[in-house]
């Protein structure tokens, strides 16, 4: 039974280690600038280590860097300056946006390194279902097939990314998800300002949602679009501008999104070329004029 360790114990160390607890992994050792994070999370495993030294961690042969993207390469780079050799050592970080090349540091030790990202998120310590989530598995040929099996042993869907297209990888997921939680923001926002009565902004805005995600996911983008934009409403679009006047971000978030809508419905032909031209020319206009507001 292969032992791992995880070096830190946040969100996703909590929901990771839980799916590989009982399959052919022993997880050994949490270890956490916080003790009590380290401990809280060990104290669920069976005679499971924590501290808050990282030389502990190098008993196993599989140690999980589930550390925020910026402490990757110190934490590498602390390892590396403990002088050990890591011969036969998997050292795997977590992050979407980095790729392996942030620890290669403790290839000098003789350690192999990878990065795994599962495209799932986790907004607290309470382990989510990451059983059949597609996840983006990233090392160079020797280590490869060991990080994709261990992937699959917990029932995730792995797939090989490359180095180079990491950070493109992780811009998918932010648009999908955390641009998302923005979007919604500002519709709860604009639905604030228009009714006072005892009806949740969830209430009107989910359907809406869940068809729209449901059609991108059946039909495509393009099939996908409605609204002002694709009809090529430029009096409407107007109103929403001026409606927002006193909403800068939201207004560049607006401007910003409405120019992508129009490249969107130019390419499926719902706007001819005279009404992409004039919409544009008028959003480019007032994009001008927002920035210009930031900037006083």
């Amino acid at each position: 039974m292969s032992k791992i360790s995880f070096i830190g114990a946040g969100k996703v160390a909590h929901s990771l280690s839980k799916a590989l607890a009982g399959q052919e992994y022993k997880i050994d050792c949490i270890v956490s600038r916080s003790i009590h994070s380290a401990k809280a999370l060990a104290n669920q495993f069976e005679n499971c280590r924590f501290s808050t030294e990282y030389s502990e961690a190098l008993f196993s042969e599989i140690i999980f860097i589930s550390v925020n993207d910026e402490q990757i390469e110190s934490t590498a780079q602390t390892v590396y300056n403990l002088n050990i050799d890591l011969t036969g050592k998997i050292f795997i970080h977590l992050s979407g946006a980095q790729n392996s090349d942030s620890i290669k540091i403790l290839k000098e030790r003789n350690a192999s390194v990878a990065s795994l990202h599962i495209m799932q998120t986790f907004p607290s310590k309470k382990a989510v279902e990451i059983k059949n989530i597609l996840t983006a598995a990233e090392a160079d040929d020797k280590t490869f097939p060991l990080i994709f099996n261990l992937a699959k042993s917990i029932g995730l869907k792995p797939f090989r990314i490359s180095s180079e297209g990491k950070i493109y990888y992780h811009l998918a997921g932010v648009f999908a998800s955390n641009m998302l939680v923005s979007e919604y923001s500002n519709a709860e926002n604009m639905f604030a300002q228009s009714w006072e009565g005892d009806i949740f902004p969830a209430q009107l805005l989910k359907p809406i949602m869940e068809r729209t995600l449901n059609n991108l996911a059946e039909k495509g983008t393009a099939a996908s679009l409605s609204g002002p934009v694709e009809r090529g409403d430029f009096k409407t679009i107007e109103n929403h501008i001026i409606a927002l006047k006193d909403n800068k971000l939201i207004k560049l978030n607006y401007i910003s999104g409405s120019l992508n809508l129009l490249e969107i419905s130019f390419k499926k032909g719902s706007v001819d070329r005279e009404k992409y031209k004039t919409i544009q020319n008028y959003l480019k206009t007032e994009l001008k004029k927002c920035i210009s507001e930031f900037q006083t």
